[in-house]
Parts: structure tokens; sequence; C-alpha cells
């Protein structure tokens, strides 16, 4: 068996109605059909580097530091040695919300979403 087997099948369905030929005459006249069709694009070469380094830091302009105001809180891991967060104090945590704040949030939401609404009918 030559493999050509998807290109015998392609050689049936396109004779009308009459038997593929069959052996190694199949095999060539399914090597030239699959060679006279076009194929994937090849994939680009990339350049060879040779001893150049992969990357070159002159090559690029690194922006200076931008300035964050005074008033924003910094992260704790600014300034600490190695980067690590420090331990998180407890009014860092979320907030543990009451069933009455909870209920109030609820009726905010409830009071957005028909304004949202309404919005949305009047902009029809």
């Amino acid at each position: 068996r030559c493999g050509h087997r998807g290109v015998r099948l392609l050689q049936r369905r396109a004779h009308s109605g009459g038997a593929a030929s069959s052996g190694a005459a199949s095999c060539v006249q399914g090597a030239q059909v699959a060679a006279s069709r076009p194929g994937p694009a090849p994939l680009p070469v990339p350049p060879k580097r040779g001893n150049r380094p992969a990357f070159s830091p002159q090559d690029y302009l690194v922006p200076p530091p931008i300035v964050v105001p005074a008033n924003i809180r910094r992260p704790s891991y600014v300034g600490s040695e190695g980067g690590i967060p420090r331990q998180m104090g407890q009014e860092e945590y979320a907030e543990v919300k009451s069933e009455k704040q909870i209920g109030q949030m609820r009726s905010a939401c409830g009071l957005a979403a028909d304004a949202l609404a309404l919005a949305f009918e009047g902009a029809r």
C-alpha cells in the first residue's frame, strides 16, 4: 500500500462513476495530484543570531519612573526588604456587613436598577 489513500478517494469521486485505477499507477497519479495542489505557506525562517546577544539594552529607551502623588497610599511591599509584603492589620481586611447594612445595600441596588431601566426605556 502506498499511503495515498486520501488522494485515491478524491480520484474516485472526481471520476464520473468510473472505477479508479489501482496499484503503482494510482500512487503516481495521486502524487501528481497532490503536487499540483497548493500547500500551506511555508513558515518564515528567523534570521540566525550568531554570537550577538539576544537582548541589547542600548537599543531601547527606558522612560523615567512615574512620580506617584503623596496622597496615594503605597502598598505594604513598597520599601520593605526583598519586596515581601508585611502582615496585614485587622483594619485592612474586608468589612463584615450586618444584616441591616446588607438590606440597605439591596434597596439601593434595586433603586439603581429601576433608574437604569427607566433610562433605557427613555433612550429607546
